[in-house]
């Protein structure tokens, strides 16, 4: 066996015990995979070895994530850390993206819900256990129609976002400066238009819209 196969078994076995999957939610994971036997050997296996405790859990599988050795202490920031990583909605699909998810996973998630979600990996996952079985073809990740084309306004908001940030690292610059030198700063030298305009210059000379 591959270590990419003990890899996926530890995964899946710390991701049983880390959300606390029982009998109650196994009915519901059956339904939506399409080798039902896989969670079930699992789940057989959860009950053989059990860890103890949600605690011990989220624990085991922080170190088979972060590769951390010796024995980590649980605490509250150490399981936002986890949910931070997997739960917060980082990765945007958009309208199309989320239309081609749907089509191509044979998912129902709204049109509405542009973000990828724990759903759409686990079936993407699901589909390419598939391929492993000959079910399914992989998706021709140059062609056209798996791009994402965005629209002006979408760069010209990511433009706006980077402006903003330049903008506050120049207000923190500046009451840093004035904090040294024992100045009371005023609105006008605090607050400057240079970092909107010189981002939105050089995005406009880029020509990359």
């Amino acid at each position: 066996m591959s270590n990419s196969y003990y890899f996926g078994q530890t995964l899946i076995k710390n991701f049983i015990h880390k959300f606390g999957i029982n009998r109650i939610h196994v009915r519901e994971i059956l339904d939506n995979v399409y080798y039902p036997e896989i969670f079930l050997a699992f789940m057989n296996d959860k009950e053989r070895k059990k860890i103890g405790s949600k605690e011990n859990a989220i624990l085991e599988f922080y170190q088979q994530f972060a590769c951390v050795g010796g024995d980590p202490v649980f605490s509250e920031s150490l399981c936002k850390e986890l949910q931070k990583k997997f739960f917060q909605q980082k990765c945007e699909l958009g309208r199309i993206g989320r239309r081609n998810m749907n089509r191509r996973l044979n998912l129902s998630i709204p049109q509405n819900n542009t973000f990828l979600l724990p759903r759409d990996i686990l079936a993407a996952a699901d589909h390419l256990i598939g391929l492993k079985f000959g079910m399914g073809t992989l998706d021709d990740m140059n062609h056209l129609k798996n791009k994402r084309i965005r629209s002006v306004a979408d760069l010209l908001q990511d433009q706006f976002g980077l402006s903003l940030v330049r903008l506050e690292n120049v207000v923190r610059g500046t009451i840093c400066g004035a904090i040294r030198h024992k100045l009371i700063p005023t609105p006008q030298n605090l607050v400057t238009s240079t970092p909107l305009t010189t981002t939105f210059e050089s995005f406009k000379e880029s020509g990359n819209f």
